[in-house]
């Protein structure tokens, strides 16, 4: 795919005679990075597929520079300083993924740095990867002068020692230790990933600061308890009760508590404590909280105290209706039915995000979508490649002015208006007459080059 629809705007990086600038895909919206060197890519479109390895987009080589289009995002940041403790495992994996997936795809990236190290969230990407990078001697590049893949996994080691730092586990010390030997002695990059996917994943420890709500207070008691269970009992300390000579006088000695009255005119509180309470008489029969529906009603007649007894009225005698109880196959269909429908929301939400990503927002954001003329043109002589189509005039309410460049030909070329177009095309020191099309009557044209006129 070629490069040149794609708009360079501020540089990204300089590394010697390799210059990254950011761009922009006029077609999408979306931000790319673009890399300008010496020689010829080492990756094409679909060459190298990655999780943690920026896709390649586009590559062209004229025969002298090589130019390559990545995807890039601008939430991802490079890494210039030590990562913090929770994020080293993250890291690890992530590059070393990547370095996995390059060396199965046979390709050496041959300058990995820190700042080749991008990071959004828990997430990494390796940047660089298909670029024809001139070595450059740093504390980062392996012994060995040639790129190589023993190579780049020194320096992505030599990297992480540097971004991992403080917080690097011992295991994880142990094996970047063994990258940085002989180039023969190196792990292999698929041997890296799978010790590194292998290690535990880092344990959580108790908060030392006080909780702040009652599911805190939970939480913390509940951890407390495990460790309790976890770890034996200790038996309580045994305190020394105090001899009989050690112990306190008795309260009757003491001179700050009153002496109890054993003698006076008072009265004696012994015939109340030997009384004896009547029970409350209760009715036999009698409930103090009837159930709902129950009156009580009193009977007599026969000489006898009238007693009351329950009666319940006619509404209260009638039976209650069940709950509703649906059945196992009637839970069932209803939860395929609920499930159907949220497929049915969640497709026609995507379909209206692809459809306002694709075309709403086709030629940049807030502009809305525009109507596309495709016109084949062909090119005399038939041998020329990546001739320029320039145009000359354009029709009112047209967003591609006169000297714009509308594509790369022969091929396809998109207009955007219907009506008379005026159109050159040129290749170096060629140039063609300016031919005369009308959209949409017509659509395939064919244009000639020719020799400037001499002076």
């Amino acid at each position: 795919m070629s490069v040149v629809r794609y708009q360079t705007q501020a540089i990204y990086a300089q590394h010697g005679p390799v210059t990254t600038h950011q761009g922009l895909d006029p077609l999408t919206g979306l931000p790319v990075l673009l890399y300008t060197f010496p020689g010829k890519p080492l990756l094409g479109v679909g060459d190298l597929a990655s999780d943690n390895i920026p896709g390649i987009l586009a590559s062209s080589y004229d025969g002298k520079e090589g130019q390559l289009v990545v995807a890039y995002s601008r939430q991802y940041q490079p890494l210039r300083q030590p990562v913090e403790a929770d994020g080293v495992l993250p890291l690890l994996l992530d590059s070393a993924r990547a370095l996995r997936d390059a060396a199965e795809a046979g390709v050496v990236h041959g300058d990995l740095r820190p700042e080749r190290f991008l990071r959004a969230g828990q997430h990494h990407l390796i940047e660089g990867y298909g670029v024809r990078w001139i070595p450059q001697r740093s504390s980062y590049s392996p012994p060995e002068p040639s790129p190589s893949y023993a190579g780049d996994v020194f320096s992505w080691a030599k990297s992480l020692l540097f971004l991992c730092g403080p917080h690097l586990p011992a295991e994880a010390g142990n094996l970047l230790s063994r990258c940085l030997g002989e180039p023969e002695a190196r792990p292999l990059a698929n041997e890296l990933y799978q010790a590194i996917a292998a290690w535990p994943p880092p344990k959580t420890t108790i908060p030392t600061t006080a909780p702040t709500t009652a599911f805190d207070q939970f939480d913390l008691e509940l951890s407390l308890s495990d460790d309790l269970l976890a770890t034996p009992f200790s038996q309580p300390p045994v305190v020394a009760r105090p001899q009989p000579s050690e112990r306190e006088p008795l309260a009757a000695a003491r001179p700050d508590r009153p002496e109890l009255r054993t003698a006076g005119d008072f009265p004696s509180a012994e015939p109340l404590l030997r009384k004896k309470v009547a029970p409350e008489p209760e009715t036999p029969g009698f409930v103090k909280m009837p159930p709902p529906g129950a009156t009580y009603r009193t009977v007599s007649g026969d000489g006898r105290p009238a007693a009351p007894i329950l009666a319940f009225s006619p509404a209260a005698r009638k039976p209650r209706e069940a709950p509703i109880d649906l059945g196992q196959r009637e839970r069932a269909y209803r939860r395929l039915v609920l499930l159907a429908l949220l497929l049915v929301l969640a497709t026609g939400l995507a379909f209206l995000a692809f459809w306002r990503q694709g075309f709403g927002n086709a030629l940049g954001p807030g502009i809305n979508p525009v109507v596309r003329f495709i016109v084949n043109v062909g090119v005399e002589p038939d041998d020329l490649r990546q001739v320029r189509l320039v145009v000359v005039e354009s029709p009112a309410g047209s967003r591609l002015r006169p000297g714009n460049e509308v594509a790369t030909v022969p091929g396809p070329a998109v207009l955007d208006r219907a009506g008379l177009w005026r159109l050159q095309a040129r290749f170096q020191n060629l140039t063609s007459e300016v031919v005369v099309v009308r959209v949409p009557d017509e659509r395939a044209i064919t244009i000639t080059l020719r020799e400037p006129d001499a002076p």
